[in-house]
């Protein structure tokens, strides 16, 4: 037999089946669903600043202007209108459905182990599988050895 044909390290050796699966990793526990923004709502909910114009003026226009001119109530459309960060916020949505958690892959199996064959192979220099592992595999084929 030449290293290729006796060493595990080389490719050869005999093959003692494979070993027994490890344990079933437990899968990790989903994440809660995170918390849905608050809801807003304008405040108060017919707002108009002092030009007449309502917070839908502002959701078409932008909110450059936010702080410029107060209206109902005194208060500008930065504090009155949801889309320029003021109005009244409702509390937090519903969450949403659960996610469900991904199905955990199966475990692989493990490599079959192996052994030199035969355990105490020498190529014809008196090479053992050991030589091969510290060597490497280049002259594998070179040297036949003991059967």
């Amino acid at each position: 037999k030449t290293a290729s044909q006796a060493c595990c390290v080389c490719g050869g050796g005999a093959s003692s089946g494979t070993s027994p699966p490890g344990p079933t990793p437990t899968p990790p526990s989903p994440s809660p669903p995170s918390p849905s923004p608050p809801s807003c709502s304008n405040s108060p909910p017919n707002w108009r600043d002092s030009y007449g114009d309502s917070c839908q003026w502002y959701v078409n226009n932008g909110c450059e202007e936010a702080n410029d001119y107060a209206g109902t109530q005194g208060k500008t459309a930065s504090q009155a209108c949801c889309v320029c960060g003021g109005g009244a916020s409702s509390g937090t949505s519903p969450p949403g459905p659960t996610p469900t958690p991904p199905s955990p892959s199966p475990p692989s199996p493990s490599p079959p182990s192996c052994s030199n064959s035969p355990p105490n192979w020498r190529d014809s220099y008196g090479d053992s599988c050991q030589w091969y592992v510290n060597n490497g595999c280049e002259e594998a084929n070179d040297y036949a050895g003991t059967q």
